[in-house]
C-alpha cells in the first residue's frame, strides 16, 4: 500500500515547467499515479481472491482508475502541447475541477477497498479516512467557489494538501497492518499444508 502513497503524491503534487509560457510540462504526471492505483486495485483483488466484496470493490476501483488515467493522460498531452492555453480559461478550470473530482472518486474507491478488506475488524482506520475524504471534498468545493478571491482559494488549497498528508499517514499505518495480516494468512496456509 505504500505504492498508494506514491500514487497520491504524484497526483496531488504538480511541479510544472513552462518553457514558452504556453505549454506546460508536469514533472510528476498524474497519469502515472493512476497507473499505480490500477495496479494496487489489481493486487488487492489478486491477494484476497476469497473475499467477494473486495473483488467487486477492487474491480470498481480498477475501472475508476483506468478512466481517470485516460482523462488525465489526455489533459497532460493537451497541456504539454499548449492546447489548453489556447482555449477558454473557464474550460480549463472545468477540466481541472473534473480531474479533482476524479481524484476524490479514486480516493473514495480506495477507502471502499479497505472497508471490504477489513470486514468486521477496524484495523484500517476507515472511519477516519472517510472523514478526511469528506473534508478534502469540502476544501476542493470551497476552493473552486472562492476562486475570485485568490487568498481564500489558496487557503483552502493549502488546507486540502495538509489533509492529504494526514491521509497519507493513515495509509502508512494501514499498510503496516495489511502486511502483518498477509504474513499471518500465509503462515496459516503453510501450517494447513
Amino acid at each position: 500500500m505504500l505504492k498508494v502513497i506514491v500514487a497520491f503524491l504524484l497526483i496531488s503534487i504538480d511541479i510544472v515547467v513552462s518553457p514558452d509560457k504556453k505549454a506546460n510540462l508536469d514533472l510528476l504526471p498524474d497519469f502515472i499515479g493512476y497507473a499505480i492505483l490500477i495496479y494496487q486495485f489489481y493486487k488487492f483483488r489478486k491477494d484476497n481472491s476469497e473475499n467477494d466484496s473486495l473483488k467487486v470493490a477492487a474491480k470498481q476501483g480498477m475501472i475508476t482508475a483506468a478512466i481517470t488515467f485516460v482523462v488525465s493522460y489526455v489533459a497532460y498531452i493537451l497541456d504539454m502541447y499548449g492546447v489548453l492555453y489556447k482555449i477558454n480559461a473557464n474550460i480549463t478550470v472545468m477540466l481541472s475541477a473534473v480531474l479533482e473530482l476524479a481524484f476524490l472518486l479514486n480516493i473514495f474507491m480506495f477507502i471502499q477497498n479497505l472497508s471490504a478488506l477489513q470486514g468486521n475488524d477496524s484495523n484500517y482506520q476507515v472511519k477516519r479516512m472517510n472523514m478526511l475524504w469528506k473534508i478534502m471534498f469540502l476544501c476542493i468545493l470551497c476552493e473552486y467557489i472562492s476562486m475570485p478571491i485568490e487568498s481564500v482559494a489558496l487557503t483552502f488549497f493549502i488546507f486540502e494538501k495538509a489533509i492529504m498528508v494526514i491521509f497519507a499517514c493513515y495509509i502508512f499505518t494501514s499498510d503496516m497492518t495489511y502486511k502483518k495480516k498477509l504474513k499471518e494468512k500465509s503462515g496459516i496456509k503453510k501450517i494447513v499444508k
